[in-house]
């Protein structure tokens, strides 16, 4: 078999996430191409946009993405998302076919419609191998399309040569980050209600919260009626180079997603966070136990209570050698068995393994 393989990447290109799994792969001398929705540019990648929203002009790109892929006769294929790019990674018939459930994609939207069911199901049945992050996720295929004998769980792991701790934090001030977009679904008004508790009891503390998202204006409405706004800093998103020397700027990580679907888990950077061996503050969301122990290298929170979570963030305000503690062992954790590059090279094995398969048919 050939040592290089033409990879056809299905997602969005414009996710810092989809974009590490492709430069990735371009990197080790693939022939890459990308079909996305979204505009995108990388470096020894082929691009192929299908534009278009809303239902007939999804009608349309299952045409487009058809067509594309018999153009580009990739060895495989690997889809991220399974409600838009895997059943369109599906509908062409082409195989090998990956596809990667990144969370809500399998929690939430299955439980929203029949539709949504229906798209979930058709294409991870027709799908040669799925990827899953975690063990949470590949038990909640199993309950969607059960044990179908082709679901791997290989983390995507974080690049701990570069999110690495440095002692850029200001000694003044305790800095604590939230980097997920302002909306529903993830739980930001817990994080609301938990601030003005935080910013009366403690006057050293800052929050700096990510201007993005769909309810966006509801989070700036909220903080325009707390007393300590000024100590409240919404900042823009980051070139993806730039962050960890954001995370770095900061002493606490905290999160409030919060769901109890299988399938969850704890957000990728929330594992950059703790490479950096910052302290992170996570609710009990479903699968958090596979990578954070409370009180161990990390600490976690009863999710939705956002006194529980005022209360968390106290006792780490208060207690520096706690923080230390947590960021030192979160550290350790993602040393042990998170690590990207090895994780990649389990991803290469299993594009090879399916790729040699299919040619033997």
């Amino acid at each position: 078999m050939k040592d290089k393989f033409k990879i056809c990447y299905l997602g969005n290109g414009e996710s810092i996430h989809t974009k590490r799994w492709v430069n990735h792969f371009a990197g080790l001398g693939h022939d890459v191409h990308l079909i996305s929705s979204t505009k995108a540019d990388f470096e020894n990648v082929t691009v192929h946009q299908i534009e278009g929203a809303g239902y007939l002009d999804f009608i349309r790109k299952i045409f487009k993405c058809r067509k594309l892929v018999r153009k580009i006769k990739p060895d495989l294929i690997h889809a991220h998302f399974v409600t838009d790019y895997g059943f369109l990674g599906a509908m062409t018939g082409v195989h090998p076919l990956v596809i990667s459930p990144w969370g809500s994609d399998i929690t939430r939207q299955p439980d929203e419609s029949m539709l949504f069911r229906f798209m979930v199901k058709y294409a991870l049945k027709r799908a040669d191998a799925v990827h899953c992050g975690d063990d949470t996720m590949a038990e909640r295929i199993r309950v969607l399309v059960g044990d179908t004998g082709n679901i791997y769980s290989i983390r995507w792991g974080v690049d701990s040569e570069f999110f690495v701790p440095a002692s850029a934090r200001n000694p003044d001030e305790i800095r604590i980050i939230y980097l997920r977009i302002s909306h529903d679904n993830y739980r930001t008004q817990t994080l609301l209600g938990a601030m003005p508790e935080v910013l009366k009891k403690h006057k050293n503390v800052r929050f700096m919260i990510l201007k993005k998202g769909d309810h966006l204006d509801r989070t700036i409405e909220a903080i325009g009626k707390m007393d300590d706004r000024n100590r409240i800093e919404m900042i823009e998103p980051v070139p993806y180079d730039s962050m960890p020397e954001m995370l770095n700027g900061c002493d606490i990580y905290v999160d409030t997603v919060y769901n109890q679907t299988s399938g969850c888990g704890i957000g990728v950077t929330a594992q950059e966070a703790m490479s950096c061996g910052l302290p992170i503050v996570i609710a009990n969301t479903s699968g958090y136990n596979q990578f954070v122990e409370h009180g161990v290298n990390g600490y976690v929170y009863q999710g939705m209570d956002s006194k529980a979570l005022a209360r968390a963030l106290d006792e780490l305000i208060l207690d520096e050698g706690m923080r230390k503690r947590l960021g030192e062992k979160a550290r350790e954790f993602i040393l042990a068995g998170q690590s990207w590059q090895a994780n990649m090279q389990e991803m290469e094995r299993l594009y090879r393994k399916l790729i040699e398969k299919g040619d033997g048919k």
